[in-house]
């Protein structure tokens, strides 16, 4: 019996001292692009889109086509905050369904993502090697772009990396 109460008394401690350790939670609003995560949930898209580090990324990643996603996210909501990233989603006027387009911005590193559909082709702007590298919600995205049963890369998608 005294054995038992040893067992219980040492389980308790173990559990004690597990909860209060305290916790190395990410914070995701940190990073090189830490001063932008302001913008959350306002309509200051110009604000991120003309940020010298994000016009960077957006260079060296979309390359010749800033300008065209830039066009396809002309008429856009807030900024919104998915998985440490502004997101910005978007479409040409009076386009949508065929002139759309999404950027997303990690506030960690600064990298950039980006997604243009264009007279019906899908390109993704992406460093990522894989399909399933990229966030979940764009993936998503993505899909439901071109086909929505696709749990793997749909087919007609294009690359630009």
């Amino acid at each position: 019996m005294k054995s038992f109460s040893i067992a219980v008394t040492l389980t308790v401690t173990a559990i004690l001292v597990v909860l209060s350790a305290p916790t190395s939670a990410q914070d995701w609003k940190k990073g090189k692009l830490g001063h932008l995560v302001r913008l959350i949930g306002t309509y200051n898209n110009d604000a991120l889109l003309d940020d010298a580090q994000v016009k960077q990324a957006m260079r060296l990643v979309v390359g010749k086509d800033v300008g065209l996603l830039k066009d396809n996210l002309a008429t856009r909501g807030p900024i919104d905050f998915i998985d440490g990233n502004l997101v910005l989603t978007g479409l040409a006027p009076h386009m949508g369904g065929t002139e759309e387009a999404p950027l997303w911005v990690k506030v960690y590193d600064g990298s950039v993502r980006a997604v243009i559909m264009h007279h019906g082709k899908v390109t993704i702007y992406a460093t990522d090697m894989r399909y399933d590298h990229l966030p979940g919600q764009l993936r998503s995205y993505v899909r439901n772009l071109l086909d929505p049963s696709y749990e793997l890369e749909p087919p007609g998608l294009h690359w630009q990396k």
